[in-house]
């Protein structure tokens, strides 16, 4: 019995499609090119392309056990051992017992080994440069992008991810597109060594903090009554915690009557998330310059999970009976742990190396975080630990403010040292001049909202953590973190998903694997897109947190 299959194939437009549409045709054509060509020039020494890349890894890293090495030449185990014995037999290779752990096998060159090699390396760079000569030169580079982008979002494990590679060739090019002063702002945000210093009450790490002064989000309100819901829950709470007042109206008489004062976190070093307010008693993060211990950063410790949090703005009193105990047990026994300072940078690469922004998403820097932090036998500071998913990113907040803080102060900079949402206005300042804000409409982040808050509205960009995207994380990293690219790829300009976000930023980081990111924004750079990853904060803060996006950067 036949088949008449021609509606079936007429319908179907990956059946009927061509051939050479499919990537997975093209990769195998590709490669099938580049080994005729490594043939053509390496034939004559009888050594494959993976044979030669285990010869490189050799030489580059020293002796290796098979399992680095197979890691390190991605083929599995069962491939390397043939590979490792035909070379052997050629006398290229040896082995020997590790003198630390004499069940594991070392391989390394011999002598032939690296002569062979020597021979090969011009002819094997050839073959590749043939491979690509079709190409503009800036396209074999993105061609590498891509290729190492594909692979990494296929890559489950962090430590086998590829690190994106910017030649110095390169880096100088970014760099060079900024102004010399601005660079020089650039030069001091990288040469900044932030570590974790201590936790405090806020006004035990600033002493000189004006009496009875609240500290929130973004720029400086110009008229108290417009300030927006979710905030005005916030501080009501932790003028309560103060002992200052205990209900809203109490709270806005004493504002405009002068009794109580709101200011700007950023103003006195503090970085706050969201609807958070920070007031004296609040205990809170000192992040430090180990090579300037005078620059400093603060940030409240983070403030709890969902739904409650205060700095979701929803004045649940659940969140501001969380507060009342990390200001009076919590916070004190987090200030014992803290024995020795913990250096960031490291956490902050292992981060973006493991499926992090560092600002929507910091999973892997939490994990990280958390295991510098002793095992405790107070219930409640080990629940705390436990459900603060998020208190990380309180960290990272004040070491992306304390980076990009150290490029103020040098004239004609443009390098952006502060940034802020109000919940109306987004503020930032300059370098060349740290200490006036500039001001413009914010923008609500465009991006998923949870099910069920799909017709709720979200209040414009609120919050502090947008320091952390003004260095050069959140949004600019969203191909770094594929759990939350998948669901914005709908919602922001697709630039959103590659190096071409990092346009209007500087420089790369040298602590950084991923030479790719770029730190530092510019705003005088051109740009196709730039945002900040946020959490959506409902408007008229009655449910909190409905979803997550990219709030766009305000022109003009």
């Amino acid at each position: 019995m036949t088949h008449d299959n021609t509606q079936t194939a007429s319908s179907d437009p990956w059946r009927n499609g061509s051939l050479t549409s499919r990537p997975g045709v093209l990769i195998r054509r590709l490669h099938q090119i580049h080994t005729a060509l490594f043939a053509l020039e390496c034939g004559d020494q009888n050594i494959t392309p993976v044979m030669y890349s285990v010869l490189s890894a050799l030489q580059q890293g020293g002796a290796m056990d098979q399992t680095t090495l197979a890691k390190a030449v991605a083929i599995d185990k069962t491939n390397m051992t043939d590979i490792l014995d035909r070379l052997k037999r050629r006398g290229l290779i040896k082995r020997r017992v590790s003198s630390s752990d004499r069940r594991v096998r070392l391989t390394s060159l011999t002598e032939e080994g690296q002569h062979i090699l020597d021979i090969l390396d011009e002819k094997a760079q050839r073959a590749h440069e043939r491979t690509v000569e079709s190409l503009a030169p800036e396209d074999r580079t993105r061609l590498i992008e891509m290729m190492t982008q594909i692979i990494n979002a296929n890559t489950p494990n962090g430590d086998q991810k590829i690190p994106f590679v910017t030649s110095g060739d390169r880096s100088a090019e970014s760099i060079s597109k900024s102004s010399a002063t601005t660079q020089k702002s650039y030069q001091k945000l990288i040469a900044v060594e932030p570590i974790l210093q201590r936790i405090a009450i806020l006004a035990e790490l600033i002493p000189t903090l004006p009496d009875r002064t609240l500290l929130h989000a973004g720029p400086p309100f110009s008229d108290f009554n417009n300030i927006p819901k979710p905030m005005r829950h916030s501080i009501v709470a932790t003028a309560s915690l103060e002992g200052w007042a205990t209900s809203e109206e109490d709270v806005f008489a004493k504002l405009q009557n002068g009794d109580l004062h709101l200011r700007p976190a950023q103003d006195f070093d503090v970085v706050t998330p969201l609807a958070f307010i920070v007031g004296p008693s609040v205990y809170c993060l000192e992040v430090v310059d180990q090579a300037a211990p005078g620059n400093r950063r603060f940030s409240p410790l983070n403030d709890g999970p969902a739904p409650y949090a205060l700095r979701l703005g929803n004045g649940h009193p659940e969140g501001l009976a969380l507060l009342r105990r990390l200001s009076t047990h919590i916070g004190p026994k987090l200030a014992e742990m803290i024995t020795t300072p913990i250096a960031l940078l490291t956490i902050l690469d292992h981060g973006l190396k493991n499926g992090d922004d560092l600002h929507g998403q910091v999973a892997a820097a939490q994990e990280k975080v958390r295991t510098l932090f002793p095992d405790t036998d107070d219930a409640e500071t080990k629940d705390y630990l436990a459900s603060a998913g998020q208190f990380a990113l309180n960290i990272i907040m004040a070491a992306a403010s304390l980076m990009i803080g150290a490029g103020a102060g040098i004239a004609d900079s443009d390098m952006v040292v502060a940034c802020g949402g109000n919940g109306l206005e987004m503020g930032y300042k300059l370098a060349s001049d740290p200490d006036i804000w500039i001001t413009r409409p914010a923008l609500s982040p465009v991006g998923v909202k949870f099910e069920g808050q799909e017709m709720a509205q979200a209040l414009p960009a609120i919050g502090d953590s947008a320091v952390i995207d003004a260095l050069g994380f959140g949004a600019a990293c969203l191909r770094t973190t594929p759990s939350l690219a998948e669901g914005y790829r709908d919602h922001v300009h697709p630039d959103f998903f590659s190096p071409a976000a990092h346009a209007p930023f500087i420089g790369p980081h040298p602590a950084l694997s991923d030479q790719s990111i770029m730190v530092g924004l510019d705003l005088t750079r051109s740009r196709t897109c730039l945002g900040i990853n946020l959490g959506m904060v409902e408007k008229t803060g009655t449910t909190g947190l409905i979803g997550r996006g990219v709030s766009p950067w305000p022109e003009g």
